[in-house]
């Protein structure tokens, strides 16, 4: 491992098959945004490896590839906190070694209300670096990032969508040719990292974001079977009638979800932080469909 050329193998693939990319977001940690969260974790970079700590703020994990940990430090106010993402959860994130990566194992998983939601990774994109890393001279350091791909799914209702996570830590007191040297030479750098998942969705796929949302208020018993049922219903139709290419009909579909989600939140069978999330992302929907 006292090569460069080593160094260069950083480039970590997971064996998820996707087709799926998104745009490149930059390695600085973004304010949230509708679509975004954001998470907090430490990490040991290695010549061949990131390994995870087993806290969000504690040694890493090692070997890879085991799970460490990481917290919730925005939810977003879009597709994550609609499925039922909160600030200051925890969850698991996968340690990636790029010779003894898993097979259809989730990278991300949450502990709390999106346990039904996982993570997995496809691809950790190149840097232009090293490897997958990027490396900027600050002039106390170096500014590090990466960034990984992947597909969002649900163990209810399946794909979800597609994500970019972009992680950026600052290493004190190394260039980015002390750094790249360091690796070289087999020596990884502990650091705190932080990270940044934007999700991209299809028109259908956020519609069975909301169908998620809508089972999760029933299984907490928000709401009764009947009230359910016919917001489903809604749903259901127009995610067919999408498919089918008939988007003015499915908004139809999507005004009467809205108008009954409204009507349960002017009855008080719902409360505003659970209804109004539901027609904001209704919404969304009829707008992409318009």
């Amino acid at each position: 491992m006292a090569h460069t050329a080593e160094v260069q193998s950083l480039r970590i693939l997971l064996r998820r098959t996707s087709t799926a990319l998104v745009a490149f977001m930059g390695f600085a940690l973004a304010t949230a945004n509708a679509q975004q969260f954001a998470i907090a974790t430490y990490a040991q970079i290695g010549p061949n490896s990131i390994d995870f700590g087993q806290s969000a703020a504690g040694a890493p994990f090692s070997p890879a590839p085991g799970y460490g940990t990481f917290e919730v430090i925005s939810a977003g106010a879009g597709f994550f906190s609609l499925e039922g993402v909160t600030n200051g959860e925890s969850g698991s994130i996968q340690s990636l070694n790029e010779l003894t990566g898993t097979t259809d194992m989730p990278f991300l998983t949450f502990s709390g209300g999106a346990s039904n939601v996982s993570l997995y990774a496809t691809e950790l994109a190149r840097g232009s670096t090293s490897g997958p890393l990027t490396l900027v001279g600050l002039p106390f350091g170096t500014a590090l990032s990466f960034e990984l791909f992947g597909d969002v799914s649900s163990s209810e209702t399946g794909a979800l969508g597609i994500f970019t996570l972009t992680c950026s830590a600052e290493i004190a007191g190394m260039s980015p040719a002390q750094l790249l040297g360091s690796l070289a030479g087999g020596t990884p750098v502990d650091t705190p990292l932080s990270c940044t998942a934007a999700v991209a969705q299809t028109a259908q796929q956020a519609a069975l974001s909301i169908v998620d949302a809508v089972n999760a208020l029933n299984a907490q018993g928000a709401l009764n079977g009947g009230q359910h049922k016919s917001l489903v219903k809604e749903l259901q139709q127009a995610i067919t009638l999408m498919a089918a290419g008939k988007n003015a009909a499915a908004i139809q579909n999507l005004d009467l979800f809205i108008g009954e989600v409204a009507d349960l939140l002017n009855s008080g069978v719902l409360t505003p932080s659970q209804g109004k999330p539901l027609i904001s992302a209704a919404k969304g929907v009829v707008a992409v469909l318009s």
